[in-house]
């Protein structure tokens, strides 16, 4: 049975969870038990229920993962990682906070294009509501001092009595949306498919690189930490981006590529584009002091907070823009008609 409940928050917290239980001492089996009777979801309970039937027939941490089928080829390939090198317990919290960061990151993508979106969609209703309900009133006035409305209120108040087609148009796109919508939801391929397109075009932005090199250095600070070396760190961390973030992967084997060549990593990382050169030079100075996971955790908290002040600018500059350009279609619109008006009005007076 297919299960799609393991978003980053749920992960997130299955994590922390497991590694409490690897400090007690529980075993898993026990542990998943435990995480079963204290789940109120069906579903999640169930796969607590299988997750512990498995790690009572002795398989590892990571190979009940595997069997399970729903958890992240990345997560899979650190807790295999974790095991042979005896840092579970430190890969497990590590994860925690590496798909909580994940999870901060979607949200502000999220919000970054929902609230334009509601912007628009306020645009349009006022605008409609001023042409079906405002420049009718101005007609009638028009016509009992028997003149015409101006020519652009003129043409909006032709379209305005043109309903039905109107409502055929907007009822079709409405139900094209509909049933796009529901075949996405419907369909994992189509969805899978769709949302590789978006993260792909996304991937090549300015906003996107900054995204990106937030994922791929949470990525490496949590590939490194379960005790790999940068080589295979970077396979790992390849696995992050399968969503379909391409130009993220071609940087990603581009700088593999650099390394197998011999070059040094940082010189690797600047020249593929994946980092920056100032925090390239410091990821150089992580390997030579050792402290490689460190400096790589300490550049994904930098490139969060880059991205999600690049996301932050890019709505501070829509939200403006929208109110504007709203402003001026709906004062232009008044303006077009009130003025004749005015003048006829002061005229008479």
């Amino acid at each position: 049975m297919k299960r799609n409940f393991l978003d980053d928050a749920y992960l997130s917290s299955l994590c922390l969870e497991l590694s409490l239980l690897v400090r007690a001492g529980v075993p898993f089996a026990d542990g998943f038990l435990m995480l079963h009777d204290d789940d109120n979801e069906a579903a999640s309970a169930a796969l607590m229920k299988e997750l512990s039937a498995r790690c009572e027939d002795g398989a590892s941490l990571s190979v009940a993962f595997e069997e399970a089928g729903v958890f992240p080829a990345y997560l899979r390939g650190v807790l295999r990682v974790a095991e042979k090198t005896g840092r579970l317990e430190a890969s497990l919290k590590a994860l925690s906070e590496h798909y909580a960061r994940q999870l901060a990151l979607k949200k502000s993508i999220r919000n970054a294009v929902t609230y334009p979106a509601v912007l628009v969609l306020i645009m349009l209703a006022v605008v409609l509501a001023l042409i079906f309900g405002v420049l009718p009133v101005f007609d009638g006035v028009f016509a009992q001092l028997g003149l015409e409305m101006p020519p652009l209120a003129l043409f909006l108040m032709q379209l305005s009595r043109s309903v039905s087609t109107v409502v055929l148009v907007l009822s079709a796109v409405f139900a094209l949306a509909v049933l796009l919508l529901l075949a996405v939801s419907v369909s994992k391929k189509l969805r899978l498919s769709v949302q590789k397109i978006v993260n792909d075009r996304f991937s090549a932005t300015k906003t996107g690189s900054a995204v990106t090199r937030a994922r791929f250095a949470s990525a490496m600070s949590m590939a490194l930490a379960s005790g790999l070396d940068t080589d295979e760190a970077l396979i790992l961390a390849k696995a992050m981006f399968s969503d379909g973030a391409r130009d993220a992967i071609q940087k990603i084997d581009k700088c593999a590529a650099y390394v197998r060549e011999g070059k040094q990593f940082d010189d690797a990382l600047y020249l593929s584009g994946l980092l920056g050169a100032r925090d390239s030079r410091m990821a150089g100075l992580g390997v030579k002091t050792g402290a490689t996971e460190a400096v790589m955790a300490d550049i994904a908290e930098r490139a969060d907070a880059l991205a999600q002040e690049r996301m932050d600018a890019l709505v501070a500059r829509i939200e403006p823009a929208l109110v504007a350009t709203t402003s001026v279609i709906i004062g232009g619109i008044l303006l077009c008609v009130m003025l004749p008006l005015a003048s006829i009005m002061s005229s008479i007076g």
